[in-house]
């Protein structure tokens, strides 16, 4: 299982790799009823977590509860994508690192997962 993170430009974007986020091709049979091996590779995604725009910044709230500042948020689009075994290979331009530690978004029990991919892909840090 590999847990990796990415970054879009946008939802759209997202949507529009590799066809998206879309369930692998259904199974074709011959006359037989033997499975003709599709021509289109098949990922398996878990899970996958559209995050939205990340807060950089969070908003400065006064004590009577009017906002000071508004928050910051990324222009990017994150999503998390637990794969069930090798990632889909046009997602790789869009793959990111954030330090295992700055947990802006965790799937629940996948810490060290993520921590191994982080440490394999980053092994001088």
């Amino acid at each position: 299982m590999r847990y990796l993170k990415y970054e879009f430009n946008s939802y759209d974007e997202m949507v529009g790799v590799d066809g998206g986020i879309v369930p692998p091709p259904l199974p074709t049979f011959d006359e037989n009823g033997v499975e003709i091996p599709s021509p289109i590779p098949s990922y398996n995604k878990v899970a996958v977590i559209p995050l939205g725009h990340l807060e950089l910044t969070p908003a400065i709230i006064g004590e009577d509860g009017t906002i000071i500042q508004e928050a910051v948020l990324s222009d990017k689009f994150a999503v998390d994508i637990l794969w069930e075994d090798e990632p889909n290979p046009n997602y790789a331009p869009y793959i990111v690192w954030p330090k295992p530690d700055t947990k802006k978004h965790t799937i629940f029990g996948m810490d060290e997962l993520y921590e191994s991919e982080y440490m394999l892909n980053n092994p001088t840090i």
